[in-house]
């Protein structure tokens, strides 16, 4: 029996010790080489006398997910049962969801081929998709609950996670202010709106004074701006969108903690547009070691300060453990000088703007009916999950609205392409 074969190509740069979970018992090889692919297609299709007569790779960029498997389908179709299988290495390799997985599978099903998996050689391939999202079904219903019982607690006023600076939780949740650490957030406070002071003195009033942290190490600069920008000094507690005034207690009166943001945005948009800055990237870096905003600074070397070296240094540095707490700013800033002459350099043209017409609405119009199609598989899919639909009624109520939804696709890569 002749066969076709469908591979993916691995992404070039995976990401470090994660991968997507298959669905089900699929086995989550997803990392697997084209190389190791063909060579599983083609024991698979010896072991079961089947002859593999051509392969469509799947090459995923930019959008393009999907135009492998589209051209395999047409090949099913312009010649109706010539091929009775379509060989996958991997479940997990036939889409990028289990959805998405449970769709393409029906797919080659209703144009009258199997779909023949190397690494699920027993069994219906579309039972195993079903167990899968049964799970992912689970799961997401189990964060619903987690999420619904946060918002009810949140309600009530009630902490969640971490207080904030100053704050700590009752044996019932409820929030109490720590009087040392209070008394430390209205200094902060003061210091910064009142008395004018900036956020390196306060800093290193804090630190000589020898005021712990909660952690017990060192303020900084980003932990002070962040303690000042927190509106939870007001008294409102926001958790998941919910606002609840007054329900916890209030450290920073309205007019002090409105003059404070007053000047941190002032401050902010005299760094921004000030007259002539002199690094090149200031206020646009953030360290690749922690995440925190990148501040440029000169070492001046000697007396004299002649040969001074410049450095973009991270804000976080003797506050938290970072692995590059500085970088080289005349280097840095020549890399990045290079990268954009390397992309001016590539020379694309902007694409004109879009004209409104009669064809965007009628795309819209189709994109919408494909999405509720894709909605009544998905209710087919979580009946399955939920026990009371067969994978023989899923295969059975998909068919049409498959064929729809093929109908529709047609119909709108013809408007994409007059586009």
């Amino acid at each position: 029996m002749k066969a076709l074969g469908y591979l993916r190509a691995p992404r070039a740069t995976a990401p470090p010790a994660r991968m997507t979970p298959g669905p089900g018992d699929a086995g989550g090889r997803s990392g697997l080489t084209l190389e190791e692919q063909e060579q599983a297609l083609r024991l698979l299709c010896g072991q079961h006398g089947h002859q593999l007569v051509a392969s469509f790779v799947e090459r995923p960029r930019g959008g393009q997910e999907g135009r492998a498997f589209l051209r395999l389908l047409e090949r099913l179709d312009a010649s109706p049962g010539e091929y009775g299988q379509v060989v996958v290495a991997d479940l997990t390799l036939l889409a990028p969801t289990t959805k998405e997985i449970a769709r393409r599978l029906l797919e080659v099903e209703h144009r009258g081929a199997a779909v023949l998996v190397a690494s699920h050689t027993v069994g219906d391939p579309l039972l195993v998709v079903l167990r899968g999202w049964a799970k992912e079904r689970e799961r997401s219903l189990r964060r619903r609950r987690v999420r619904e019982g946060m918002e009810r607690r949140a309600l009530r006023g009630l902490g969640l996670g971490r207080p904030a600076y100053g704050y700590r939780l009752d044996p019932g949740g409820r929030f109490q202010a720590v009087p040392d650490e209070a008394e430390t957030v209205k200094r902060i406070f003061s210091l910064y709106a009142q008395r004018g002071l900036g956020l390196r003195r306060i800093v290193n009033q804090l630190n000589t004074d020898r005021v712990p942290t909660r952690s017990k190490g060192a303020w900084s600069v980003i932990a002070v701006r962040d303690l000042l920008r927190n509106r939870t000094y007001l008294g409102t507690y926001r958790r998941f969108g919910i606002r609840i005034p007054g329900s916890l207690p209030r450290l920073v009166e309205p007019e002090l903690f409105q003059a404070t943001q007053e000047r941190l945005r002032a401050q902010g948009q005299r760094g921004r547009h000030g007259p002539g800055s002199r690094y090149l990237l200031s206020g646009l870096l953030y360290c690749g070691g922690c995440r925190g905003r990148l501040t440029a600074v000169r070492r001046r070397a000697g007396r004299t300060g002649a040969g001074a070296e410049g450095y973009y240094r991270c804000q976080r540095r003797g506050a938290l453990p970072c692995p590059q707490s500085s970088y080289e700013m005349k280097g840095l800033e020549a890399a990045v000088r290079d990268e954009l002459g390397r992309l001016a350099s590539l020379d694309q043209p902007a694409a004109a703007p879009l004209a409104p017409s009669a064809g965007a609405a009628q795309q819209r119009a189709l994109r919408e009916q494909v999405q509720r199609l894709d909605q009544c598989l998905q209710r087919y899919l979580d009946r399955a999950a939920a026990g009371s639909l067969s994978p023989a009624g899923v295969r059975e109520l998909s068919r049409e609205p498959l064929r729809l939804r093929r109908t529709l696709q047609g119909q709108l890569a013809r408007l994409e392409g007059k586009g």
